[in-house]
């Protein structure tokens, strides 16, 4: 398959009808997961998710159902990364996110109690009244994969993550971490991690912050009690 035209993101068009089973990405690692977008030629924008798919050798990318593509159609590849964005929490966000939190594996990793809706409404009725909070959703194109948040807590300043379980091991969280600490210029900031909760353990050190103590952390309606790891990036 020879693409009409190509661009750094792997922009590809096409002259007449296809079906499309793979792809060639010149020059990307094997091993990367990368990201299919239908785009809008005109404008650019991104108008669905098609597939997503593992670079294999010589930079082949089999696709697990093919595309099907009209001419004049057009898609983009993008790496994982490429394609992680934040932007600001909406109320149609709500639902997806709530879902997300429900996740027992999500929730045994993290060492928390999922909250009600009652919870979860009021939760959020609060911080997204409250200027003093930053708050974000993760997203993979298109794709609500997360949320993520700087916000005041015992006269600190903290962060905190959530990723969808589908996408661990991609490196979204460092990625929206490192996003968010370019938007954040306040400095210390805190965050708190189980000591059994490697994954974030790495994420957070990753990004710079730094293991300053070690505490039991008592059970609340949110937190089982476990030992907790406070970070602090300065």
């Amino acid at each position: 398959m020879i693409p009409l035209h190509e661009d750094p993101h792997f922009t590809f068009r096409f002259a007449d009808d296809r079906i499309i089973p793979r792809f060639h990405l010149e020059g990307v690692e094997v091993g990367q997961r990368v990201s299919v977008f239908k785009i809008d030629l005109t404008t650019g924008e991104r108008l669905g998710l098609l597939a997503t798919a593992i670079v294999g050798e010589g930079g082949w990318v089999d696709l697990p159902q093919p595309i099907v593509v009209k001419a004049g159609d057009a898609f983009i590849a993008m790496t994982i990364h490429e394609s992680i964005r934040l932007r600001p929490v909406q109320p149609n966000d709500l639902p997806r996110m709530y879902d997300l939190q429900l996740d027992p594996e999500s929730n045994r990793m993290a060492v928390t109690i999922p909250r009600t809706r009652e919870a979860f409404d009021s939760h959020w009725a609060k911080l997204l009244a409250d200027p003093g909070i930053t708050a974000w959703v993760v997203l993979v194109g298109d794709e609500l994969v997360g949320t993520i948040s700087c916000f005041p807590m015992d006269g600190q300043d903290h962060v905190g993550y959530w990723i969808d379980r589908a996408y661990w091991g991609m490196g979204i969280a460092s990625k929206a971490l490192h996003l968010l600490l370019q938007e954040v210029a306040k400095r210390p900031l805190v965050a708190a991690a189980a000591t059994s909760n490697g994954a974030s353990l790495r994420v957070l050190q990753k990004c710079g912050f730094v293991v300053e103590r070690v505490r039991l952390s008592p059970a609340s309606d949110r937190f089982p009690e476990c030992e907790e790891a406070i970070l602090v990036l300065r």
